[in-house]
Formats: C-alpha cells, structure tokens, sequence
C-alpha cells in the first residue's frame, strides 16, 4: 500500500522536463539541460556529480540517499543552460529539512533568466524565509510562476551559513540539501 507522501512523491516525478529517453540532443551531442558551473558542493554529498540537480533523480528523506546534493556553509550557485531558447513557464526545486542533521532551508531561492549565459533578468525570489526551529525531518517543494522565454537559468539557493542560536550545534557551518531543480 502506497502511503500518501509516496503517491504525492510519484505524481510529482511526472513533471520532470528531462525525459531520459526523449532527451533533447543538440548537435554537439549533448544531453540538455546541463549545469554549466556547480563545484560548491561538499564532496560527501554530491548527488551523483555536476548535473545531479538536473537528473530527474530525486532524493528520499533520508540525507544519505545518493540523489541529495549537500551545501555545506556554502550557496548552491549555478546557471543551467536547457540547451535552446525556449519558453519557461515554472520553475520548482526540493530541499530537505533536517535540523537534527544541521541540514537547514535556505534563507532565500532565486532565478533569473538570460540568453547569452551573461545578461541576466533581475533575479525573482521563489522562496525567502528566516530559519525557524524544526526538528521534523522534511523534504520541502517550492515553486514559482514565471514567464520568461530563455536558454539559461542563473538559480541561487542562499545557505543561512551558521547554525541557529538555537541549536546545539550553533556558529558551527549549515548545509542545504537540493535534489532536482525541475523546469517547465
């Protein structure tokens, strides 16, 4: 019997862009999209490498699972190039909360849009939040509505970079956890 986070887990995979076998192929023999840029990550925790956060992998609430990219005191700061210039309609991403582990939500999650790699759109914020105690283990979805026409996607996940006060690890370094940056 499937237990309702799984049956939300599995209607949400169905919006994944990347399809493993209809992926879009350029001529350069490139699978898209990619990450052009994403080597912040903390080496124990990196969800399968460069482009883990574009894999259509997608981590359980367990912060050992293999699919969970881990940020430690450091942003997730990468541009996403989906391979052409094409519209975007929505841009959603998971993160795990487990403070337990020192795993925190970001303090804020932006976007912007370009279609040279280097002129960006001002950045819109999908998610801004101050850290508030919990101690449940979570894996929590944000979106956002946009309307842009792009080939590149600059996301920025802000790591609060300490510890609270309080928790018991407080002043020591936080880590955010990303699975699937999902673009629509």
């Amino acid at each position: 019997q499937l237990s309702h986070s799984d049956i939300i887990e599995k209607e949400f995979r169905k919006t994944i862009v990347r399809d493993e076998e209809n992926p879009y192929l350029s001529n350069d023999n490139v699978i898209y999209p990619v990450i052009l840029e994403n080597d912040s990550y903390h080496r124990n925790y990196n969800g399968g490498g460069k482009n883990a956060l574009v894999d259509g992998n997608f981590g359980n609430t367990d912060f050992r699972d293999p699919y969970w990219q881990g940020y430690q005191k450091n942003n997730c700061d990468v541009i996403i190039d989906i391979g052409k210039q094409d519209d975007i309609k929505k841009i959603s991403v998971n993160f795990l909360e487990n403070q337990g582990s020192w795993i925190f939500l970001p303090s804020t999650v932006t976007v912007a849009f370009s279609n040279d790699g280097k002129n960006f759109s001002a950045p819109e914020i999908i998610y801004e939040k101050e850290v508030t105690e919990n101690y449940k283990t979570e894996i929590k979805s944000f979106s956002k509505l946009v309307n842009a026409n792009a080939r590149y996607i600059h996301f920025v996940a802000e790591n609060i970079g300490q510890c609270p006060p309080y928790h018991k690890g407080a002043g020591a370094p936080s880590f955010i956890f990303i699975d699937e940056i999902i673009i629509e």
